[in-house]
């Protein structure tokens, strides 16, 4: 089993994670969450996202809003996404966009946007987990506009898209 030891440096807001080959440094994530509202959390040593927490909710015509009451600020060259649990998931809870992102910029309270379902008061209840978010570096490409669709390299795969490469 890989173990690894985690260090912050207050001064440049960075910590390092050692493990027995390597040293990553990335920079922290600082939430703030409201008084009565659950820390987002890290489960176990191999989680690849912080659990995010329902601090209440609305339920609407043909959605459900859940307010995890926490604020995040990520560090610039990544992005967040907001998942759901995959306990949740199978049991109907489905986010309206698939996929929440969480952009560096961005200080409010994460929300998610949920298509409504038949047992939702059983997935979404106050205190209890609902999704993650994970935290991704993202690489800021140039864009550069073609005049044509023939200006973009040829590939094997083409236009085909949609289970064309197989199962």
């Amino acid at each position: 089993m890989n173990s690894y030891t985690t260090n912050h440096n207050e001064y440049t807001n960075e910590s390092s994670v050692t493990t027995e080959s390597q040293v990553f440094y990335m920079p922290s994530i600082k939430i703030y969450t409201y008084p009565d509202a659950k820390m987002p959390t890290v489960s176990t040593q191999g989680s690849g996202g912080l659990d995010l927490f329902v601090y209440d909710y609305k339920v609407e015509d043909h959605q459900t809003t859940v307010f995890t009451g926490a604020h995040v600020e990520i560090p610039l060259g990544h992005v967040g996404l907001v998942i759901p649990r995959s306990s949740t998931g199978t049991k109907g809870f489905r986010l309206k966009n698939t996929v929440g992102v969480i952009d560096a910029d961005y200080r409010g309270e994460i929300r998610l946007v949920c298509d409504r379902f038949e047992n939702e008061e059983d997935v979404v209840e106050v205190g209890v987990k609902i999704a993650q978010l994970v935290i991704l570096p993202v690489c800021p490409f140039p864009v550069e506009q073609v005049s044509s669709l023939e200006d973009l390299s040829e590939t094997e795969r083409g236009a085909n898209g949609f289970g064309s490469t197989g199962l």
